[in-house]
């Protein structure tokens, strides 16, 4: 199995969202059983359900590369919009960029 960014980047290799969360279900509970602290399993719930939602929010039925990249570009730029940052009018201030990296 190739494990480079290239074998990424077709269409073909996104994932579908219905994949993403059982998926990320089985991650967290894996997290969870390699005892985690409780503040990495809340963060990594916590990314995981702001990109489903930013990918339902999207309309999109898959994530793959380009969808990473727009969710990212929203971390950083969803202040702009009117409903705020993953539609929560308070959220309408920038991060900065370990914000960004964080997720």
């Amino acid at each position: 199995m190739n494990n480079s960014l290239l074998s990424f980047q077709n269409s073909e290799s996104a994932i579908s969202i219905t994949d993403l969360v059982k998926y990320s279900e089985g991650w967290l509970l894996d997290c969870e059983l390699k005892q985690h602290s409780a503040s990495t399993l809340q963060n990594r719930e916590l990314y995981l359900s702001k990109l489903v939602w930013f990918l339902r929010y999207k309309g999109h039925t898959s994530c793959g590369v380009d969808e990473l990249r727009s969710f990212f570009h929203h971390i950083s730029s969803g202040h702009k919009d009117p409903q705020g940052r993953f539609g929560n009018p308070a959220l309408k201030k920038p991060v900065k960029a370990g914000t960004v990296a964080a997720y």
